[in-house]
């Protein structure tokens, strides 16, 4: 039922609507003072318009185009593997048909493992048959009949896919996280060897200072800036303590002279 409240200003309307064929079917019923009345109406008028939907459905229903995708497929029929925690992955044949004249979707599954491929789609085309309403020796049933070789190879099971998929993207996740803690070590490492050269440098010259002849003059070195700023600081230091204890005393002997 397609019914609905509808406002064209301030004036209530039932609005009738149903859709087939890619064209839309629409008709209004105005509320007066009879609200149920009009309710009635647009009843009447959507029965009216259910029929010609599903003789339209059913008109489609006995064509191939309808029940055959491009690839040559049945529509609302596949093949998948069921897997299940603690049982062995089963093929079987899946039924999701949603027949448009009625307001439920039928559904069944039925085990190639237990049945056989072959039997199991003549079962399934023979579900369809019966649902729909179509002879058993009908022209469609035989094209759909024709679609049996497609379903030969099983799909994939998709929770083992998504399982795979999962794994995968963990698994990049671990390694780009070691390639990046592999990674230190080695910049490491190369900034060691790049500071190692220089200080083998100084520690040669050091040793070479150390083996000189003892009457040879070795040559003085300036000290370190810290060591300048330091030793300076401490002089600045003392002399500051030298001048306030000098003042300091000049002050306690001025005191005792008074």
């Amino acid at each position: 039922m397609a019914i609905y409240d509808h406002k064209y200003g301030d004036l209530p309307y039932f609005r009738v609507f149903r859709a087939w064929g890619g064209k839309e079917y629409q008709e209004y019923v105005r509320i007066k003072r009879n609200r149920d009345a009009a309710y009635k109406k647009a009843l009447e008028i959507d029965e009216k318009l259910a029929q010609r939907q599903r003789a339209y459905f059913t008109r489609q229903a006995y064509t191939p185009e309808y029940h055959l995708r491009k690839d040559g497929r049945i529509r609302g029929l596949r093949r998948v593997t069921v897997v299940r925690a603690g049982r062995a992955p089963t093929d079987v044949l899946e039924l999701r048909i949603n027949i448009p004249w009625e307001d439920k979707i039928h559904r069944t599954t039925l085990s190639i493992d237990i049945h056989g491929l072959e039997k199991c789609f003549i079962m399934a085309v023979d579900k369809i048959c019966e649902w729909y309403g179509l002879d058993k020796s009908s022209d469609l049933r035989k094209a759909m009949m024709g679609a049996m070789k497609l379903y030969a190879q099983p799909c994939p099971p998709a929770s083992r896919t998504d399982a795979d998929s999962s794994a995968k993207t963990t698994s990049t996740k671990t390694s780009s996280t070691k390639t990046t803690s592999a990674k230190t070590p080695k910049a490491k490492s190369a900034a060691s060897a790049r500071t190692a050269p220089a200080q083998s440098a100084s520690t040669q010259t050091v040793s070479a200072q150390t083996n000189a002849e003892p009457d040879e003059a070795l040559p003085e070195t300036a000290p370190p800036a810290d060591e300048k700023r330091e030793g300076g600081a401490l002089k600045r230091a003392q002399d500051e303590l030298s001048q306030f204890t000098e003042g300091l005393f000049r002050a306690i002997k001025k005191f005792r002279d008074s």
